[in-house]
């Protein structure tokens, strides 16, 4: 298998403007759940031996302590989450020429180090996939090789347009983490019995609820 050399591209929508569909059972804790999830994820890549660099575009609510690591470079929000994605790519192409790029979505709670490490070590740096939702209808993530070109088009049911446009859909196991990503209540009681990340059981917690699959946050 040949040496890994990878980028990743995280688009973090501004808290306030994110995770509508959590219903409003949480609405008073969305934002804070919003900027967790975020959180969660980017320290999840820089857990990943696999990841040289970070882009994160965006990234209000996220700490300064993640902001400020010398493998994260942050851009400005331009408003939409392609948009971001596609900012993201471009400045990955001017500044790691020959890297593939990740670019990852940032409401993955229970993504983790290991499982970016699994994926990125299994993975190609070369050819273009894309990474399914546990639905099998959206899409978490794309993998970009050095040599291959795609206009990200996240948002519902994303997974066929990603397939109509050349990107292979990634099968491999156990990296469930990468695959939840968080749009309702259900979806965060599934990432919960996965396993979230410190910031989400902080949020969690103060939320007086246990992180256990057994008591559903609805």
């Amino acid at each position: 298998m040949e040496e890994s050399n990878w980028v990743a591209v995280v688009p973090v929508k501004a808290p306030k403007r994110g995770k509508s569909r959590l219903g409003p059972e949480l609405e008073d804790w969305r934002v804070e759940l919003a900027a967790a999830f975020a959180t969660d994820t980017l320290a999840a890549l820089l857990d990943a031996t696999q990841v040289t660099f970070v882009v994160v575009v965006g990234g209000q609510g996220l700490p300064a302590s993640l902001l400020d690591h010398a493998r994260v470079h942050t851009l400005a929000d331009p408003g939409s989450l392609n948009a971001a994605a596609d900012d993201g790519i471009a400045w990955s192409r001017r500044h790691h020429p020959g890297s593939g790029i990740l670019v990852l979505a940032a409401d993955l709670p229970a993504a983790t180090g290991a499982a970016v490490d699994r994926l990125l070590e299994a993975m190609p740096v070369r050819g273009l996939w894309v990474l399914p939702d546990l639905e099998s209808v959206g899409s978490t993530g794309l993998l970009i090789g050095s040599g291959s070109v795609i206009a990200p088009d996240f948002g519902e049911e994303s997974l066929s347009r990603h397939r109509a446009a050349g990107a292979s859909p990634i099968e491999l196991r156990a990296i469930d983490g990468l695959r939840r990503d968080v749009d309702t209540a259900d979806q965060l009681s599934e990432a919960i019995g996965l396993g979230v990340g410190q910031r989400t059981q902080a949020v969690l917690d103060a939320m007086g609820q246990l992180a256990d699959v057994d008591r559903p946050l609805r």
